[in-house]
């Protein structure tokens, strides 16, 4: 497998979901020699107040997005 590099910026702010909604924001990484890899993710309420959070560390797995459950456009 190649060895990709991504970098981006964006000048985004976090935006509260609607009331009575929960937000849950995730993010990832894996280590430089692909052996690792961490996930954590937090759920806010409408007011931004943390309500629970996750996170794992664990080996690395060649998964799909469909099967670890990541959907984006919520």
């Amino acid at each position: 497998m190649d060895h990709l590099a991504c970098s981006s910026k964006t000048e985004q702010r976090w935006q509260c979901p609607d009331s009575s909604w929960v937000k849950i924001n995730v993010d990832g990484s894996v280590s430089k020699n692909n052996t690792k890899v961490a996930i954590g993710g937090v759920v806010l309420n409408s007011d931004g107040e943390w309500l629970m959070g996750f996170n794992m560390v664990t080996g690395w797995m060649r998964y799909s997005r469909d099967e670890i459950g990541l959907v984006e456009g919520f």
